[in-house]
């Protein structure tokens, strides 16, 4: 997808009165290193959009280098909303700036406006050990009781890469993990554990703040997740989080065996209260107790029965298998014995623990029960962790119905909302449009898109997916993924995402899955609205890597489709990632455990189901 644009169009383009077109012409002009981006991206410093402001303006800064410093430190000197990313311009294109930049920014710190404090210390922890000297303004700000969350989360981040953190400043920590923003929360609870001294001294404040049922659950397994990191507490911290997996909320429940496992060894007291975990009515507390226990490992030797138990149960058996293995070499006579007393599930998976046990006994009494069974050790497939794309078949019914629906919409004007009154699902209309009309789609939260515009605004560059950079309206000829990006609600809600169609390997059998999720602490609010699908004409799109296709130019949609949650077909197969480590699953290695460490929900029970009804 290259960009051919003359630089004479790139120029004019400047001048566009849609933002879309001389933002991205700015961009352009400036990777060419074209000074007359300059103002443009100056002006875009202060931009609502943080992935604009923090990292595409700020790229295309630095590519231009030295031409662009007049204008940043005019910036600086007006200490306008975009200081903070100016300050951060100027240091990535010279770091001589150094000093300039850091003094502006602690500046930005003691501004008016939240955004501008923020966008201060989310700078100065970008910079890291560069920023040592603002290590003071930093601390003022998290120790500020007349600060936003947001704003003392953000010091909290930047205080953690720098690397200076006063003893003292536990307390202003725990006002943190207090808040409602979770963002902040997270920031305070990594420095936390960065700094086990500072957490231990307010190591009662922390248990205090997970057994009081007054406090919100987001807060409780926040504490919890501290407490899980201070190894060297664990005498004090151990029983509060045995006494957590009894609590009435399945929430805290989850992180108690979360903050457990963490502790590894040191929790070995906790190994009946696991156990017994390992029958809890929810699913997730099940799959994190028994996570848990393979975490604890050797000193979990009193967990064999009861693992070797779940082994033949849908969804834990496979981390149970895991867990045995992990546990030792102790588990083969109990493994030995599963080969000849379990169901047929259980036998195949105390193998596949016998293969993960991996010492020479082990794999001989696991080669000889394949040979002498004639049956295979379990492995684990794409199936065991994403629910499967079932295929899309129309009927002649089917279509003629979605081809008047069409008609019927455009017949209103192109870019007309439909009128949807069918009884076949909204994603079989969606693959007709595909299918027959050739149409991209594209979900969204905004009901009000009358021309798509292409802009930068991810972040998958900074990972180093040079599609991240396109300037392209993007889109897909999925049927069901755009209905994920329409129905989570990320207008009121600060959501994380990792999702995505998942092909398996050709000879597995190359079915296509799904994986939808999001940040975990996000999911418990279910932060699902009505959105819209736009079904656009597909000739100007080109294809952009895996299921996305991208056009460079604008494009107008040819009908829209209102979707509401309930449209989605896999809004039960929701997960929830943690967001200390955000990640896919690793096909390799333990991968059950590897699954529950990254994922703490596999997914959510019923409302009436967490009501207790």
């Amino acid at each position: 997808m290259e960009n051919t644009r003359s630089l004479a169009d790139l120029i004019a383009a400047l001048e566009h009165e849609d933002e879309a077109v001389y933002f991205n012409a700015a961009v352009e002009l400036a990777l060419r290193q074209e000074p007359a981006a300059i103002p443009v991206l100056i002006r875009a410093l202060g931009h609502e959009s943080g992935p604009i402001r923090h990292y595409h303006v700020l790229n295309a800064l630095k590519a231009l280098g030295e031409p662009a410093v007049p204008a940043l430190l005019a910036v600086l000197e007006e200490e306008g909303s975009g200081c903070a990313s100016a300050a951060h311009a100027l240091y990535q294109i010279d770091p001589a700036w150094q000093q300039i930049a850091v003094a502006a920014l602690m500046q930005a710190l003691q501004d008016d406006r939240e955004t501008v404090r923020g966008d201060a210390a989310h700078v100065l922890g970008e910079m890291g050990e560069a920023a040592k000297a603002a290590a003071p303004a930093l601390m003022e700000a998290l120790q500020n009781e007349q600060e936003t969350a947001a704003v003392r989360g953000q010091a909290a981040r930047a205080l953690a890469a720098i690397g200076e953190i006063h003893p003292q400043s536990g307390p202003a920590l725990l006002q943190v993990l207090r808040s409602e923003d979770w963002t902040a929360r997270r920031a305070a609870s990594q420095l936390l554990t960065q700094r086990q001294e500072v957490a231990q001294s307010i190591l009662p404040d922390l248990i205090r703040l997970l057994a009081d049922r007054r406090e919100p659950s987001e807060v409780r397994v926040d504490a919890a997740q501290v407490l899980g990191a201070l190894s060297g507490a664990a005498p004090q911290s151990v029983p509060p989080l045995i006494a957590a997996l009894k609590d009435p909320d399945w929430w805290v429940r989850v992180y108690a065996a979360r903050a457990l496992a963490a502790l590894g060894p040191a929790a070995s007291e906790a190994v009946s209260a696991l156990i017994a975990a390992l029958q809890d009515s929810e699913l997730n507390v099940r799959r994190n107790a028994a996570y848990a226990l393979a975490q604890i490992g050797q000193a979990a030797q009193e967990a064999i029965p009861a693992l070797i138990e779940a082994l033949d149960r849908a969804v834990i058996g496979g981390i149970a298998a895991e867990a045995l293995a992990k546990i030792g070499p102790a588990t083969l006579p109990a493994l030995r014995l599963a080969l000849a007393e379990a169901s047929e599930d259980g036998r195949r998976k105390a193998a596949y623990a016998l293969q993960k046990l991996d010492t020479p006994e082990a794999r001989q009494v696991g080669e000889t029960w394949e040979k002498e069974s004639g049956q295979k050790a379990f492995a684990p497939s794409y199936a065991d962790f994403f629910p499967l794309a079932t295929e899309i078949a129309l009927n002649d019914a089917e279509a003629q119905e979605f081809e008047a629906l069409l008609r019927s919409t455009l017949e209103r004007g192109t870019g007309s909302v439909m009128d949807y009154r069918s009884v076949y699902p909204k994603h079989k209309f969606l693959y007709y449009m595909v299918q027959k009309h050739n149409c991209m789609l594209h979900g969204s939260n905004r009901l009000d898109i009358t021309v798509m515009n292409p802009i930068r605004r991810s972040l998958e560059a900074k990972e180093g997916n040079p599609l991240g950079n396109i300037n392209g309206v993007y889109a897909t000829p999925d049927a069901i993924w755009p209905m994920f990006f329409a129905i989570v609600d990320r207008m009121n809600h600060n959501v994380w995402l990792i999702n995505g169609p998942v092909e398996e390997p050709e000879a597995e059998g190359g079915r296509k899955y799904y994986h939808f999720s999001i940040n975990v602490e996000s999911l418990r609010k279910r932060p699902y609205k009505d959105g819209m699908i736009y079904i656009l004409p597909g000739k100007t799109f080109e294809d952009a890597g895996g299921a996305e296709r991208a056009s460079r130019s604008p494009v107008r949609p040819l009908v829209k489709l209102p979707v509401a949650p309930a449209d989605f077909p896999f809004l039960a197969e929701m997960r929830g990632f943690d967001s200390r480590h955000p990640g896919w699953i690793s096909p390799e290695g333990f991968v059950f455990l590897n699954e529950v460490e990254k994922y703490p929900v596999r997914t959510l029970p019923s409302q009436k189901q967490e009501m207790g009804e």
